[in-house]
């Protein structure tokens, strides 16, 4: 990294806040908020223990490697892009429409795969369409 001896040129009209507020990045100033209540199992879900998503978060420990998470959150794509991520170590409870959206790009990406004949499925393809 090299600190430049010209100073920046801010982009006229832009602003960052604006920039993010749009929804840039995945997240932003959604006012979007859910009651999100989720199971993760295989210890996917022992940060949330120590960084909470939200203040109001409650944590409740289950059978061995199983918590459960209820926090009020805000609606954005990177949450749905962070739960997607845990794939089939997060049960989503509720909100009801965050389930199925997440289990239609889980069923799509299944989809793609198994359309390049790349995917070897372990389990019947009649119980995952």
């Amino acid at each position: 990294m090299k600190l430049l001896e010209t100073p920046s040129k801010a982009l006229e009209g832009f602003s960052l806040r604006g920039f993010i507020a749009s929804g840039a990045f995945g997240f932003g100033e959604s006012d979007h908020w859910i009651d999100l209540d989720i199971v993760f199992t295989a210890g996917a879900g022992e940060h949330l223990l120590e960084k909470p998503l939200s203040s109001n978060q409650k944590a409740e420990r289950r059978a061995p490697g199983e918590v459960r998470i209820q926090a009020r959150v805000l609606y954005t794509r990177q949450l749905v892009w962070w739960l997607t991520g845990f794939g089939p170590d997060v049960d989503i409870l509720a909100p009801e429409f965050l389930k199925n959206e997440i289990a239609e790009r889980h069923r799509a990406a299944y989809t793609v795969e198994r359309s390049k004949g790349t995917l070897r499925a372990t389990v019947s393809d009649a119980s995952l369409i």
